[in-house]
């Protein structure tokens, strides 16, 4: 791989989360007129990495998970 383009793929992780989590935010206030978040989670790691940015935007008492056992 060219370094251009490994340069071009590189992350600044906590700036994304960062985006993710102000976003969720913003549609919460702005479109869905919320409080909290439910999640549904199946136990792999993107339903951890969801319900991670969902506690991140909105605090772990405004998050409801529901698993599907």
């Amino acid at each position: 791989m060219s370094l251009d383009l490994v340069a071009a793929l590189e992350l600044d992780e906590a700036a994304e989360v960062a985006k993710i989590t102000e976003r969720l935010r913003e549609l919460l206030r702005s479109h869905l007129r919320r409080r909290g978040l439910i999640v549904a989670i199946s136990g792999g790691i993107d339903s951890a990495v969801c319900a991670a940015l969902a506690v991140g935007a909105v605090g772990p008492e405004r998050v409801l998970s529901l698993i599907h056992i």
